[in-house]
């Protein structure tokens, strides 16, 4: 098992999320938080899954690469190591087991297809970096829909009363 000594110079604890660019400058480390949301209780006494969503992605994945999940409540907050994020991030998406590439920043899954010189697993890696060359701009997102499903246009006076051709 490698020991790993990690400078922390100036930094309180237990650390938090404004503190980790510091710790990332100070230990030539990268490391990127996800939070996790508990699934909403549905009128029929059934519960929706949580999820997962990014709080903040290092622009750098550097050799030693961290990502952590930030488990918090009203009193403490906990660090998690995340030691396989297709496995945590997947249980939301789908119920299919095998193995996609995620985007560290939007989420998105990749699927992958085998060739005769890439795995499906290296393609859809392969997917992911290049989308995610253009994804880091906008930094971690969070998807959010409304708790009411269907939208409906109720500005009836706002319309069109004639339309021409």
């Amino acid at each position: 098992m490698r020991t790993l000594t990690l400078n922390v110079q100036g930094i309180d604890m237990p650390m938090k999320l404004k503190d980790i660019p510091r710790f990332e400058r100070q230990n030539d480390i990268s490391v990127s938080v996800y939070a996790w949301e508990e699934g909403k209780k549905e009128e029929d006494g059934s519960q929706e899954l949580g999820f997962v969503y990014p709080l903040r992605v290092s622009k750098e994945v550097k050799p030693q690469h961290v990502n952590l999940l930030l488990i918090a409540n009203d009193e403490t907050s906990h660090y998690c190591w995340i030691k396989n994020f297709s496995r945590l991030v997947s249980a939301q998406y789908s119920r299919h087991h095998g193995e996609l590439a995620y985007c560290r920043f939007c989420l998105h899954g990749f699927h992958g297809v085998a060739t005769d010189t890439t795995s499906r697993l290296e393609d859809a890696k392969n997917r992911r970096d290049k989308h995610e060359q253009e994804c880091y701009r906008h930094g971690g997102q969070k998807v959010s829909f409304p708790d009411e499903p269907i939208c409906e246009f109720t500005s009836i006076e706002k319309q069109v009363s004639r339309f021409y051709v």
